[in-house]
This record gives C-alpha cells, structure tokens and sequence, in this order.
C-alpha cells in the first residue's frame, strides 16, 4: 500500500509540475506580444530619461535665483566672397540653447557620424537631430527644467542676442534653412495616378506611398558656451565652422486618393493582360 501510494503521490505531482510549467510558457508567449504605441512610449520615455539625466537643473535654478546671469549674442552670415564686398546676413536661422548634457552631444556625434554611412541616413540626419533636441526638451520639462531651453531668431541683419541666461554650460544649437529645388505637387500626384497601374502593389491601397515635393538645404552648427555671471559670450557663425550640413525632404502623403486598380480573382492584372487582338 505505501509504495502504490507513493507512486500516485509522485504522478500528481509530476502533473502539476507540468500544469505549471504550461502555464509559465503561456505566460511568457502572451508577455512578448507589446502593442506598437506601448512599445512607441516606452521607447521614448527611455530615450528621456537617458538623454537629461546627466543634466544638474538644481545649479541652473540656483544661479538664477542669485542673478548670477550672463549674455550670449553673435551673427550668422555668409563671408564675403571679394575683398570690397560685404557680408551676408543669414536671416531667418533659428538658434536654441539648452543645457550642456554629455549623454545627448555624444547622440548628435553618433548621428554625424552616421551620415555618412549611406544616402538613406543622410536624409534622415536632419530629422534625427530635431527628434534627439526634442527627446532631451521633453526631459527636462519632466524634470522641472522646461523653462531652460531658449529659442531665438536671427535679425534681417544677421545679428542674434539671447535671453539672459544663468551661470553654467550650455549648447548652441543653430539651423539655416536655404530653399531648394520644389516640384508642384497637383502635377506629381497626376503623374503619379498615370502610372498607378504599373508602379502600385496591393499594399498601396491601404498604405499610401509618399510623394517627393522637393528639398531643403540645412546648415546646423553646434557649439558649447561657458556663461559667466556678468560676462557677454560672442559667437561668430558662418558656413566655414558649420558643424553639419543636411537636407529635410518635402513630402507629401495623400490621405484621401484614388485607389490602383485590383484585378478580379484568376483575371490578369491590367498592367499584365494579354494581348486577344489578331
């Protein structure tokens, strides 16, 4: 009677061990499956939190509750190009200053360094540069630091001055945009249905492939400013010391369109049919 009963206490609980065994795979199988705006989320938090933990608010905060304030101003503009000519301004740069963070100036380095890997990453190092500023915007807003960053304009003249800034390291962040080569967009959505028929795949009818309008050309510099209290900074930017140039695509998707032709079941395609004339 013992051993029997050992042996049915053994199958019971190689059963359960089993039961649960199925159950931890269920479980993990079930965990991997992340809906893409979770996942789109966290990703983003994480890229937060990653690029403004090295920045210390505290000691900015503090300089500027003791008015320990300094001054940054310059000019953007294009040297001369003959000994008796002038200068040109580039009005319309846009400059941004924001906290010096080790962490997001080793991302724009990698970005500049990826560039130049492949056509693909030098369209999208405009925009990546843009995501890695906004990425480290939105942490320090989350941190109490969103008052921090400054944005200003450049002058018909060329000239800049920012707001008063507090004592600390900080990073000039300023982009040129000069006008490129722009198509009409009613004429390559035309031509775009005119060969719908033969350049579409069924994916097209419901994810639209974007239209290439046209480009800009971008010039971006990049420089780091130790403020002083009671000091003036003087920056100098021309297209000789740009940190980086790139281009910003202009691109259209259409949201409402025609959709490409679908060919019946078991009839050809009508870039494929056959030709029954004799």
């Amino acid at each position: 009677m013992g051993r029997a009963r050992r042996g049915k206490l053994n199958v019971v609980t190689r059963m359960r061990a089993a039961s649960a065994g199925l159950l931890l795979v269920l479980v993990a199988g079930c965990a991997r499956e992340v809906p893409p705006g979770i996942a789109t989320a966290r990703a983003r938090q994480a890229e937060a939190d990653r690029q403004g933990a090295d920045v210390d608010i505290t000691r900015y905060h503090e300089a500027a509750r003791a008015s320990e304030m300094g001054q940054v101003s310059g000019r953007v503009y294009e040297e001369r190009r003959k000994p008796n000519g002038s200068d040109t301004p580039l009005a319309g740069t846009v400059l941004m200053v924001l906290p010096r963070s080790e962490s997001w100036l080793s991302e724009l380095e990698t970005i500049r360094a990826q560039s130049r890997d492949s056509l693909a990453r030098y369209r999208e190092t405009a925009p990546a540069v843009r995501r890695a500023r906004e990425a480290l915007e939105r942490a320090l807003l989350e941190r109490g630091g969103g008052d921090l960053p400054q944005s200003v304009g450049v002058k018909a003249d060329g000239t800049f001055t920012l707001p008063p800034l507090p004592a600390g390291d900080w990073v000039l962040l300023a982009a040129y945009t000069e006008s490129g080569t722009h198509g009409d967009l009613t004429k390559k959505m035309s031509m775009g249905r005119r060969g719908a028929a033969s350049t579409t795949t069924p994916t097209d009818r419901f994810v639209p492939r974007s239209i290439l309008i046209g480009h800009d050309f971008v010039t971006l510099w990049l420089r780091e400013i130790t403020v002083r209290p009671g000091a003036e900074e003087t920056v100098a930017l021309t297209p000789r010391n740009a940190w980086l140039t790139a281009v910003v695509e202009d691109r259209h998707t259409p949201v409402f369109r025609v959709s490409p032709p679908l060919a019946a079941p078991g009839a050809p395609s009508p870039s494929t049919g056959t030709n029954t004339s004799r």
